[in-house]
């Protein structure tokens, strides 16, 4: 009798492996069995397959000439040592398209490729600017309209907007270390597109906000039903490309699969602050418009249900204390006081990888580095515009 059971069972484990070694499932058994033990900060060679590109030029922004620069040499100081003591591998400081500041730890420099994690998030944002201008989509329209799967149910009172807001009201489901977890499915799995279309109708949308890994990967799968382009390929073509940008590394589900919009996307910071002067001008870079005009401070403005947060980006408003990234539940980032100027907004991934962007001052800031302890999200930008002499000349 246990010769049968012991053939059964290995017949059983034997059809399980040929499943999923044929339906791509292999990939997530490999990653979930060798997650690393900070699953916020795995090395690169976690992501893997990847999709590269760029391969623009090398030219950067001039460094501002000694006593030159219009922000005092004490604000500069006291940012770039808070910043050393709190785990920071690259700080750029860029005022009037000259950089004021670049300094760099740990081993990277300015062509070293840093993921941005959650700030990858805000890309999709971006690139919605050319299929609203485009018109091959209405950011009001349900997103059933393209996300077919919904179109009978009460997801399809979910509109384009709201998955941009963040306030689809779908489940945003706490990560287990179950391999069934559909956060950990989400992160790892090699259909994240089927996953994500599996999140749950929770509560009407436009009432609550939660950052979902899920809102930007369906937002992808919107994007490329419309423009009949995978996401890289769209990103590459439209934004990339025309930006001059050396590199980029977009995390992959499988081999030929999804690019993930959601995670990880990795640049330079070179490139990371080309975006951000793109940002801080209405789109325009060395005289080309490559975004549509008007598309940034359409994309930067207050939620409709969440004032600190835009389409897929955060907003400066808002008073000091935490700002929370799951709305009720005090879990998010603390700053001391507001920011010194309204127009402010900025990309933001987990360890406290931070871009915060100003047009009126025409500065950008990006912080790169690991999770520190004490961080107050308004110290270095407030900083730096305290430091700005003749602040009123400058706006």
């Amino acid at each position: 009798m246990r010769i049968y059971v012991s053939i059964l069972l290995a017949l059983f484990f034997f059809v399980l492996a040929a499943g999923v070694l044929t339906t791509h499932e292999w990939i997530y058994v490999k990653r979930f069995l060798t997650q690393p033990e900070n699953a916020g900060e795995p090395p690169a060679s976690f992501y893997q397959p990847t999709y590269d590109i760029g391969q623009g030029d090398s030219e950067f922004f001039d460094s501002i000439s000694e006593n030159q620069s219009a922000i005092s040499e004490s604000s500069l100081d006291s940012t770039s040592s808070w910043a050393a003591k709190r785990n920071t591998h690259a700080l750029i400081v860029l005022h009037r398209g000259q950089i004021a500041l670049e300094q760099y730890w740990g081993g990277v420099d300015r062509r070293t490729l840093y993921s941005g994690r959650g700030m990858t998030k805000s890309l999709i944002g971006i690139l919605y600017g050319f299929a609203v201008g485009d018109r091959v989509l209405n950011l009001d329209e349900p997103a059933a309209n393209f996300l077919t799967e919904w179109n009978r149910d009460e997801r399809s009172e979910i509109t384009i907007r709201h998955l941009l807001e963040n306030t689809s009201g779908l489940e945003n489901p706490p990560f287990t270390a179950s391999p069934f977890n559909k956060q950990t499915r989400l992160a790892w799995g090699p259909d994240i597109a089927s996953t994500a279309l599996g999140f749950e109708f929770e509560q009407p949308p436009g009432q609550v906000f939660n950052v979902s890994s899920a809102n930007s990967v369906l937002l992808a799968v919107v994007l490329q039903r419309a423009t009949q382009k995978p996401v890289h390929t769209y990103f590459n073509e439209r934004l990339w490309t025309p930006l001059g940008a050396e590199h980029g590394s977009f995390y992959v589900e499988r081999p030929g699969g999804r690019a993930h919009i959601d995670c990880c996307f990795r640049a330079t910071p070179g490139d990371w602050v080309r975006l951000g002067y793109m940002l801080a001008h209405d789109g325009a870079y060395k005289g080309r418009q490559i975004l549509p005009v008007g598309w940034v401070a359409e994309m930067t403005a207050p939620g409709r249900h969440y004032a600190q947060y835009g389409l897929h980006i955060w907003s400066g408003a808002g008073a000091p204390g935490i700002r929370e990234v799951y709305e009720g539940t005090g879990i998010g980032h603390y700053q001391s006081e507001p920011f010194l100027t309204d127009d402010i907004f900025f990309l933001e991934g987990g360890s406290n990888r931070v871009m915060w962007i100003s047009p009126s001052f025409d500065l950008v800031i990006l912080r790169l580095g690991n999770t520190a302890d004490e961080w107050d999200h308004s110290f270095i930008p407030n900083t730096i515009i305290r430091g700005l002499k003749h602040d009123q000349d400058n706006r």
